[in-house]
């Protein structure tokens, strides 16, 4: 993983941080990928404290990070578990033990968030930390923490990765090169959603199905049969292998062939869709896909995409 976290703000950060000898007492870890973020957390410890410029993966400190073992390392919550506001307190207690092995202790919150109000009983611990201790705090959603935390704190992020990124670490991992190449497409930068859609092999269906609805949107009155097609999957894939699909139209306008969408499907929409409208197309849906994180109604983001779609349409027909 430290090849693809080595290219994000937060390793860098802490990596000169760490160069430095300057250290923040606390870092705001803020990330899309809620499944990997305890992982993510874990790697910036292990470059924390490994001995190593980067970190090592191999010597005692980081196996035992990796493990959740270590003395000077704890994590919250315990796997399979949430966040609770006696925690906060654990926390705060905590904080006042000396370290047992290293010169510095480190504690990772995963999803701080999760603590809502209970986030100010750190407040007093993140404007007098202890000495050598160092919080790291993740977060998948950035407005779920007080102002109060987040003028407390070193804000750095782990933005999505690029789709060569992502094809270059899972290479040698997931085997099956046709399904890794959608899985990767699908997955809109997002490490663990890889890995989903590669277990979860329902790509397929998801595409012919968003493909058939959009072969049969032309006019107004097809929107119906549109909806009723891609109702019952699941949003966040819909969405996502739709958008998908116009990025392949986008590419086959320049020239290239796609590899996951068929000739006749690319002709077709190519007659039906410019290129002004594509794009816009796109920016649309990536619009729509971050409302998704807000728990948006299915329905409506069906409706608000297929509209998004014949409106850009019909625009770009008329210029």
């Amino acid at each position: 993983m430290i090849k693809l976290l080595s290219t994000t703000n937060a390793y860098k950060v802490i990596r000169g941080d760490k160069a430095q000898n300057s250290l923040s007492h606390a870092y705001l870890v803020d990330t899309e990928d809620k499944d990997s973020l305890r992982d993510f957390l874990k790697c910036l410890a292990k470059l924390i404290l490994c001995d190593s410029e980067d970190f090592c993966d191999s010597c005692r400190v980081c196996r035992l990070i990796d493990r959740e073992t270590h003395p000077d390392v704890t994590i919250y919550p315990n796997v399979g578990e949430k966040l609770k506001a006696q925690h906060a307190d654990e926390i705060t207690a905590n904080c006042l033990i000396k370290p047992l092995e290293l010169q510095k202790r480190v504690f990772i919150i995963s999803g701080f968030e999760g603590l809502e109000k209970s986030q100010n009983k750190l407040l007093k611990t993140l404007e007098e930390p202890p000495k050598n201790v160092i919080l790291l705090l993740g977060t998948s959603n950035l407005s779920g923490i007080l102002p109060t935390v987040k003028s407390r704190t070193k804000k750095i992020d782990i933005p999505s990765f690029s789709n060569e990124k992502l094809l270059e670490y899972f290479k040698d991992k997931l085997s099956d090169e046709e399904k890794l190449n959608s899985s990767v497409l699908t997955a809109n930068g997002i490490l663990s959603l890889v890995v989903k859609n590669y277990e979860s092999g329902d790509f397929q269906d998801i595409k012919e199905k968003v493909v058939k609805a959009l072969t049969c949107l032309n006019t107004s009155r097809d929107a119906i049969t549109a909806f009723d097609i891609i109702n019952g999957l699941d949003a966040k894939k819909a969405i996502s292998t739709i958008k998908l699909v116009f990025g392949e139209l986008l590419k086959y306008k320049s020239g290239q062939i796609s590899r996951l969408i068929d000739k006749n499907t690319m002709e077709t929409l190519d007659e039906r869709f410019k290129t002004g409208a594509v794009i816009e197309i796109i920016e649309g849906l990536s619009e729509i896909e971050r409302s998704l994180h807000f728990n948006a109604n299915q329905t409506m983001v069906f409706d608000k995409a297929l509209f998004l779609i014949l409106e850009a349409k019909h625009r770009w027909l008329k210029l």
